[in-house]
């Protein structure tokens, strides 16, 4: 059980700092908690975004960033080796331009997407 849960706690340090920073956190939450994948979604927009409210949940273009930063280390890292052969930071960012420009939000400074 030690040795499993040491290994949880290197696979979720993504900077490999040897601290579980809050946003280290957030990813291994989203990831280990059932539900479908919109509601893994929906909870992780709740958890890294620090302008939603109960009524109103948003996430800015940066949170967003981080956000899909932190799954796609997560998800693709298998030990040392990477299994894409692309920068995650850049597929991170190409990402969510992506998913703001479908949402027709041009200025990426300075929107948010709502899921309400």
């Amino acid at each position: 059980m030690e040795g499993m849960l040491v290994s949880l706690y290197t696979l979720f340090d993504i900077d490999k700092n040897g601290i579980l920073k809050s946003d280290e956190v957030a990813a291994a939450l989203v990831v280990l908690c059932r539900g479908s994948l919109a509601s893994k979604v929906k909870f992780a927009i709740q958890i890294f975004s620090s302008t939603d409210s109960p009524t109103d949940i948003k996430i800015r273009f940066s949170e967003f960033q981080t956000f899909l930063y932190f799954i796609f280390k997560l998800s693709l890292e298998s030990g040392k080796e990477i299994m894409l052969d692309y920068p995650l930071d850049r597929l991170a960012k190409e990402v969510a331009t992506a998913a703001f420009e479908y949402n027709h939000i041009e200025d990426l400074a300075r929107g948010e997407i709502h899921l309400n």
